[in-house]
């Protein structure tokens, strides 16, 4: 008889697995507030997302992908009046939807390190 059947006693894959679901629920978890603080700083600013299903490509015809990259990340500048009017970041819900696709974005990637 198999001890993995007892209470309190995992297979090495039951483990995995286990350990992998918490990985990945911690990192959406990050993701989350991360997420929560751009959202505020956003609409601090005024500034709103394009509507759905709009994408904004700035893409160069004849050029590769390696070609495109840049080596500097430009920053928002900061303004100290839309960091006061900010909203607290922790008190703004995520739309179910968007954590549900942040899931399995997160799922997905994890799958690639079995």
């Amino acid at each position: 008889m198999s001890m993995s059947g007892y209470a309190g006693i995992m297979s090495p894959k039951q483990k995995k697995v286990t350990k992998e679901s918490r990985l990945v629920d911690w990192n959406v978890e990050v993701l989350s507030k991360l997420l929560k603080h751009v959202i505020t700083r956003r609409q601090a600013l005024g500034l709103n997302s394009p509507p759905d299903g709009e994408v904004r490509l700035d893409r160069s015809e004849g050029q590769t992908v390696l070609e495109e990259v840049r080596e500097i990340i430009t920053l928002p500048q900061f303004v100290a009046t839309a960091a006061k009017k900010q909203d607290d970041p922790e008190k703004t819900e995520l739309d179910s939807e968007l954590k549900k696709q942040l899931h399995e974005y997160v799922t997905t990637l994890a799958s690639f390190y079995r």
